[in-house]
């Protein structure tokens, strides 16, 4: 289970409909502020026209470099339809969103803004801070940027989700959004960049908080781990830390409610032994028997989700931050990283004491962790290769803390390669595997109990551009090589200039178990239409 964040009551929904108007008040804002730059820099700050490349300086006749504010973007619209199984459509109806992403940028002769915002109903109804996708300020200082805002920067030369990638955390609530930048979150953070020479230079980056993976708490994106949790807990067989206290809000939530479904209950009897006139009378009284248990659900579901006592995060407590150095040596790009942080899974305290403490919340916590890693990019034998080592090193060195994963090694390796008749084809290949692995289990309710110490996944993705690359299609297939779980993700799109459309299916298959196959019921096939500007 990773950091969840629930809606379950009226006060959340105000919260969500102030949060949709304040959203809707700081794209205004934007767009204004933006719009107003290029007359702002005529008069004092030094911008220019954006159509000129540079503008002659009097006197000396040298030239300085053009500025001005650009804005691009990018419309969407996608229709999406789910399936239960190969070849049964699920109820779940077909949805289509339409989502605008704006791009502003500003640039003087040595500073550059920018601004990227995503628009679309779920964002502004259920999220709308995340309507602010990035924001930033660069300054250029001869050999030395600074950097500074809601960024997303990548670490590491893997082409997917590499060990090293490790500034930017993941939202994972929708495994049908695919794109890496996509799914990354934005974090505030500072970042210093020193040239070292033509082929070298040196990064170093501070985050003043810390947010983990994002995943959904229902719906079909749900983890089985999360969904089992509920029921079980509801029928009162869970065996683990929940157990009592989720039977013990299932119980509230349902007493409140038990006498008005007994006494539902009893008039159904009494109707459905009396004529058949009542049919309209059993079908009002079922209905509402059955509307007051999906309260008692929701209420339920509230009280549990309150029983989690998640951390505030955005604190200097949970500052993080690394250095990063990278140098071209013999024909190879070289990468070297220090990190420091917090791992983006979190973990649940055991200890009954310290649930009954924290006034009857269970305690989640996020690991501190170091992390040392190297990476490589080169051209062997024909193949672009890729390559990734890292050294996770958290508190737990004897490996016997139930509250604390154990150290662990990661790796990532893929090549890319052009074939034949424009086809391509690029092969990643990542896994983690976990240090003093005899020691996991022997603590009472360790996090890392019954989950595999090794871990391994492999990705594979082939496409061609045909007709002067006015058609495109794609397959990508991904692959656990310990459970079994698989996913394909074919796709044939059409392009017309910067116009797009295009057709993508998502199949999940796999044990129930394993992390791919427990998504059986959401696979998908989408049709989107998309315009860049």
């Amino acid at each position: 289970m990773s950091a969840i964040k629930l809606y379950t009551d009226e006060s959340n929904k105000t919260a969500r409909r102030t949060g949709s108007r304040l959203a809707i008040l700081v794209l205004a804002v934007s767009i204004a502020v933006f719009a107003v730059l290029p007359a702002a820099a005529e008069e004092g700050f030094g911008f220019g026209d954006l159509s000129a490349d540079t503008e002659e300086v009097s006197g000396a006749g040298t030239l300085a470099p053009a500025s001005g504010v650009g804005v691009a973007g990018r419309a969407d619209y996608d229709t999406t339809a789910f399936f239960a199984a190969a070849d049964a459509v699920a109820d779940t109806p077909l949805s289509g969103i339409p989502t605008a992403r704006l791009d502003f940028k500003a640039q003087g002769a040595s500073v550059d803004a920018a601004l990227r915002l995503k628009i679309n109903e779920a964002i502004l109804n259920d999220s709308p801070e995340s309507l602010l996708d990035e924001a930033s300020v660069r300054i250029d200082l001869g050999k030395l940027d600074l950097e500074g805002g809601l960024l997303k920067r990548s670490w590491g030369k893997a082409d997917n989700e590499g060990p090293l990638d490790v500034l930017n955390p993941y939202d994972r609530s929708d495994l049908s959004v695919t794109e890496i930048l996509d799914r990354k979150i934005a974090q505030p953070m500072l970042c210093a960049t020193v040239a070292l020479g033509s082929f070298s230079e040196l990064e170093a980056v501070f985050l003043p908080g810390f947010e983990g993976h994002r995943i959904a708490a229902e719906g079909i994106w749900a983890p089985a781990a999360v969904r089992s949790q509920k029921v079980a807990a509801k029928s009162q067989i869970y065996d683990g830390l929940y157990a009592s206290n989720y039977a013990a809000a299932w119980s509230a939530a349902y007493s409140a409610a038990y006498a008005q479904i007994l006494a539902l209950n009893s008039a159904l009897t009494a109707a459905q032994a009396s004529s058949a006139a009542t049919a309209q009378a059993e079908l009002a009284i079922t209905s509402q028997s059955s509307a007051i248990a999906a309260q008692a659900d929701a209420a339920a579901d509230g009280m549990v989700a309150d029983m989690l006592d998640y951390p505030d995060t955005r604190t200097l407590e949970y500052a993080q931050g690394g250095m990063r150095f990278t140098t071209t040596l013999a024909g190879a790009d070289l990468g070297f990283q220090y990190f420091y942080g917090s791992l983006p899974t979190p973990v649940a305290s055991a200890d009954p004491g310290a649930f009954v403490a924290n006034g009857y919340r269970v305690p989640i916590g996020y690991n501190r962790y170091h992390q040392a890693g190297v990476d490589l990019a080169t051209v062997l034998l024909g193949l672009n290769l890729r390559a990734e080592l890292a050294a996770n090193v958290t508190e737990d060195l004897e490996g016997d803390d139930p509250l604390t994963t154990n150290p662990a090694v990661a790796w990532a390796l893929g090549f890319d390669r052009d074939l034949f008749a424009g086809i391509s084809l690029n092969v990643q290949g990542s896994g983690s595997l976990r240090l003093l692995d005899d020691k996991v289990g022997t603590g009472a309710s360790d996090v890392e109990k019954d989950t595999e110490s090794v871990k391994t996944r492999v990705l594979a993705t082939i496409m061609q551009k045909l007709l002067k690359d006015t058609v495109e299609w794609k397959m990508t297939a991904v692959y656990d090589v310990q459970d079994g779980g698989l996913l394909l993700n074919p796709t044939l799109a059409f392009i017309a200039g910067d116009a797009r459309i295009e057709a993508k299916g998502g199949y999940f298959t796999g044990g129930k178990d394993s992390d791919l196959g427990q998504f059986a019921d959401a696979s998908y096939a989408r049709i989107s239409f998309s315009y860049a500007f």
